[in-house]
């Protein structure tokens, strides 16, 4: 009888550690998920890094860099002042847009709900599409009176000179621009997609 109760002394006791064993490997397997999911969620906001810096650069070099650049086509070229305001401004209200447009805090990335930030994604992919839209609209329509204003210079040599150069300068600057408004979308469908699977993962 004795014996009995040592027997199933022990058992309990076995029982108990295999069930404080059980305890502690939940307890390494919901740190490592923990980790694992601020890993994931670092490496999302850092693809979308690259995004911001971009948007700095058109600030604190884009902007200062056509700044100057036009200001020498009013002063070799006689552009009208008004013309070499209306870049400038549009510049800057594509630049303000851009910001507005492709703003994300770190705590959607590190604290919020990811379907949640998953959408914004998706809201950012469609105005950044209108913004696309516009933008290119309006060069369009600046890009021609430009070189409207071009033609109108007396001396023919500057004439060709200002013409080519600006058409040249143009064709860049809008293949640039699609190039990185491309990359954008791509970027956000890119961490939409993983957030979608990591969604499927979880269900």
């Amino acid at each position: 009888m004795e014996t009995n109760n040592i027997n199933i002394g022990k058992d309990d006791n076995e029982l108990e550690q295999m069930r404080e064993q059980l305890e502690i490997m939940k307890q390494k397997l919901s740190r490592q998920e923990i980790v694992s999911d601020n890993l994931l969620r670092r490496s999302m906001s850092n693809r979308m890094s690259w995004i911001k810096k971009y948007v700095w650069l058109e600030i604190f070099v884009m902007i200062p860099f056509v700044a100057i650049i036009y200001a020498g086509f009013v002063a070799v070229f006689n552009i009208s002042l008004w013309l070499y305001a209306v870049i400038l401004v549009s510049c800057i209200v594509d630049t303000y847009s851009d910001y507005r447009i492709n703003k994300m805090s770190q705590s959607d990335w590190l604290e919020g709900n990811l379907v949640e930030t998953g959408r914004k994604l998706l809201k950012m992919k469609r105005q950044r599409k209108t913004s696309f839209i516009i933008s290119m609209a309006a060069m369009l329509v600046i890009l021609g009176y430009f070189c409207y204003e071009m033609f109108n210079v007396s001396d023919p040599e500057l004439k060709f000179i200002g013409s080519v150069g600006s058409v040249i300068g143009a064709v860049c600057g809008i293949a640039a621009v699609s190039v990185i408004y491309r990359k954008m979308q791509r970027t956000n469908d890119e961490l939409i997609h993983q957030i979608d699977e990591l969604g499927r993962g979880i269900e």
